[in-house]
């Protein structure tokens, strides 16, 4: 029998969550328990100048991101001591986080289905497949993100 693996969050991750929205933290700490793939956060707020300097290289498409509201949180999937950018991981993580949303109440939006919240989802994969097809039944090209998380309703207004 195969036991399930228990994930926490690293001091280095914690770290990285100071200023985030305290909703999307809870988020955070609810999914690395349930989560099939270890992740570590990369960054929460940001400040307008690294926004500008994502952007110019083309990491991100808009000045107005929500990391710099505290908003948002950036996810890597953590692996053999290090991050690892292997799709498939993402899929697990961002299913732990659409899990987590619907059970702490946070609307979720996820950086692989931009058009609609996750929570509409029966599943992350199902999520980012709408996505796709939406983006190509517009003749444009998606921007997948699938590390990048974000708040979009706060159960009791704005809480920092």
């Amino acid at each position: 029998m195969i036991s399930k693996r228990s994930y926490r969050l690293s001091d280095h991750s914690k770290r990285k969550l100071v200023g985030v929205n305290k909703d999307l933290i809870h988020v955070v700490i609810d999914a690395i328990k349930t989560t099939k793939q270890d992740f570590r956060v990369l960054e929460g707020c940001r400040t307008k100048e690294r926004q500008k300097e994502l952007v110019r290289l083309g990491a991100s498409q808009t000045l107005n991101s929500k990391h710099i509201s505290g908003d948002a949180v950036d996810l890597g999937a953590w692996l053999d001591g290090s991050v690892s950018w292997h799709w498939p991981l993402y899929i697990e993580i961002a299913e732990a986080m659409r899990k987590s949303a619907i059970n702490n109440n946070v609307v979720l939006t996820w950086g692989a289905c931009w058009h609609n919240p996750i929570n509409n989802y029966d599943s992350a994969q199902e999520a980012m497949e709408d996505y796709i097809k939406y983006k190509n039944d517009k003749n444009q090209k998606p921007f997948l993100d699938g590390a990048h998380f974000q708040i979009e309703v706060v159960k009791k207004g704005k809480q920092k």
